[in-house]
């Protein structure tokens, strides 16, 4: 995973079918009021395509010609991690962002180049509540991705970003494997062992990082602001109009 990497891209009528193509999209999972059927699913987004550019009055959309229906988060990820896991992780984000409310897609890509695997994510967004109806703008402006997104999206793997990009995945340790090499096997198996403890104690450090800094926060006291010497001499004009001096 490129560290820090995260892309987005708004696309108005882009083909839904290319992030849900069977020969690279592992995976995909979406908000509930979408289906997890990938035909019924990409009828679903073409719905909602629809009813942007040509309105829905029972719903309350107006419809524009030129409407952005949707948005593309594409998100570099960890190689060593299941499809599904990624997709949990990343949906476990959502959740804590105003695109929870929303409709969206998770598609689990893994592509390869020069037998390099780049395991990454597209997260389709349509940026209207749910609740309200009503298109969320603070998701289309910058300060939602740098401020809001990027962190949680680099909070949610940072284990793995700390370690770096060669953790070895259990799912490379099989059975098979200790018959035909088992000193291969038991060193991948060391190497698992020791990556898992050193990602458990990145977590505990992190959420002990979080406690002392929220703690922080609530032992702050408030100090009260000097009055300036404006304000003073102020104070004394309006005191002597009443017949008494204000004396500090």
């Amino acid at each position: 995973m490129a560290k820090g990497f995260i892309n987005v891209s708004i696309s108005g009528s882009g083909d839904v079918s290319y992030y849900l193509r069977e020969s690279e999209c592992l995976h995909v999972q979406s908000s509930a009021n979408l289906s997890t059927e990938r035909a019924e699913l990409l009828e679903e987004w073409k719905q909602l395509e629809r009813q942007e550019k040509m309105g829905n009055k029972d719903l309350g959309i107006r419809g524009r010609h030129d409407a952005q229906v949707r948005k593309n988060y594409t998100l570099s990820l960890p190689n060593e991690l299941s499809a599904k896991e990624a997709a949990n992780r990343i949906e476990a984000m959502l959740k804590e962002t105003p695109i929870k409310d929303c409709s969206y897609s998770i598609c689990i890509h893994r592509g390869e180049k020069d037998g390099v695997q780049n395991l990454h994510a597209h997260v389709l967004v349509n940026e209207r509540n749910l609740i309200t109806r009503k298109k969320d703008r603070q998701m289309i402006k910058k300060e939602f991705l740098e401020k809001e997104f990027r962190p949680k999206f680099e909070q949610a793997f940072a284990a793995e970003r700390a370690l770096g990009k060669d953790l070895v995945s259990r799912e490379r340790i099989e059975p098979a494997l200790f018959q035909s090499s088992p000193e291969v096997a038991r060193e991948l198996l060391r190497i698992y062992q020791e990556q898992a403890e050193k990602l458990k104690k990145i977590a505990n450090t992190n959420s002990e990082k979080t406690s002392i800094t929220n703690k922080q926060k609530l032992e702050v006291p408030v100090q009260k602001q000097p009055e300036s010497n404006h304000q003073t001499q102020k104070l004394n004009l309006q005191s002597k109009k009443r017949g008494y001096v204000l004396k500090v």
